[in-house]
């Protein structure tokens, strides 16, 4: 494949890749899965457990889509909108980062040389490559100007140092990278960037090599934070 998806994609899926987008943090409540699984939250009880954020999301934004008022949806029916739904969802439950590892092998296999690549006529494959872009985009913070990177970096982190504090509140064992107290914001960074940003991105470039110019990028954002390292934030 030489780049772009959207010759490829029809309508709907387009359609369903940016809905995807905008909902995939919809109602996120500022703590993880795990959280929410150690304290029975009424989230992991209604989701048993499984992927509970992401059902969450998508659950809240299409209930939220039957408000007349805001119904974006209005003219999908029947089986269109049946596969919309579908779609969404998929890509959705795709942020998981407890299958991330597993998903981005998956696609590193299939695309590397000597694989069985993707084939954008078919609308399985097609829907994988949605959720390789909508994983990446998820991720993409560091990929961004230095002042947005840092930003965003720190509001993140204030959000997981939260939950730490919840957690010591509660008895719990701190989750990684939530106590303020002992992690160094610049070395989970140049962790996160190095292990799970850019191998993702080396697969998005893979399928669409435009997505390279992304890679500098998050070698900046690494030398960065690595310049920084000098200990708690």
């Amino acid at each position: 494949m030489n780049g772009g998806m959207l010759q490829w994609m029809s309508p709907l899926e387009l359609f369903a890749s940016l809905f995807s987008c905008i909902v995939h943090d919809f109602k996120h409540p500022g703590v993880n899965n795990n959280f929410l699984a150690l304290t029975e939250d009424m989230l992991a009880l209604r989701y048993n457990d499984k992927s509970i954020l992401e059902n969450h999301h998508v659950a809240e934004a299409f209930l939220l889509v039957r408000d007349e008022s805001i119904n974006v949806l209005e003219g999908l029916q029947g089986p269109q909108r049946a596969e919309f739904r579908s779609l969404c969802i998929s890509l959705v439950l795709a942020t998981d980062m407890a299958h991330h590892f597993n998903f981005v092998g998956f696609m590193k296999q299939r695309l590397e040389a000597g694989g069985v690549g993707i084939d954008l006529n078919s609308a399985e494959d097609r829907c994988l490559a949605m959720k390789l872009v909508l994983k990446s985009a998820d991720v993409s913070n560091p990929a961004k100007p230095l002042a947005v990177v840092k930003t965003w970096t720190l509001r993140v982190m204030e959000e997981f140092f939260n939950q730490g504090d919840l957690e010591k509140e509660k008895g719990l064992a701190v989750s990684p990278l939530c106590d303020r107290e002992t992690v160094s914001v610049p070395a989970s960074q140049t962790g996160f960037i190095k292990f799970v940003v850019i191998p993702l991105f080396e697969v998005l470039a893979i399928m669409m090599p435009y997505a390279g110019a992304c890679i500098p990028f998050l070698n900046s954002s690494v030398e960065y934070w690595e310049s920084h390292d000098k200990g708690v934030m």
